[in-house]
C-alpha cells in the first residue's frame, strides 16, 4: 500500500505527539493515533483515511 505523505500533515502529527508526550515527561505513556488525530470510522473496506494513515506513519517514524 503506497500512501502519499503530506509533509505538513507529518509535521502536525509529530508536533502534537511531542506536546502530548512532553506533558507527562518523564513518565512513559502509550500514544495512539486517536490521541493525536481524531477518532474515525473506517470505510466500507475497513480502510482509514489518508490523514489517519499519515498520522500513524508519523508515530512509527518517531518510534524508530
Amino acid at each position: 500500500m503506497t500512501v502519499t505523505l503530506n509533509l505538513d500533515d507529518f509535521c502536525k502529527g509529530v508536533a502534537r505527539s511531542l506536546v502530548i508526550l512532553a506533558s507527562v515527561f518523564p513518565r512513559p505513556r502509550d500514544l495512539f493515533v486517536e490521541d493525536v488525530y481524531q477518532e474515525e470510522e473506517t470505510d466500507e473496506f475497513g480502510m482509514h483515511s489518508d490523514r489517519y494513515v499519515a498520522c500513524f506513519q508519523a508515530l512509527i517514524w518517531m518510534r524508530e
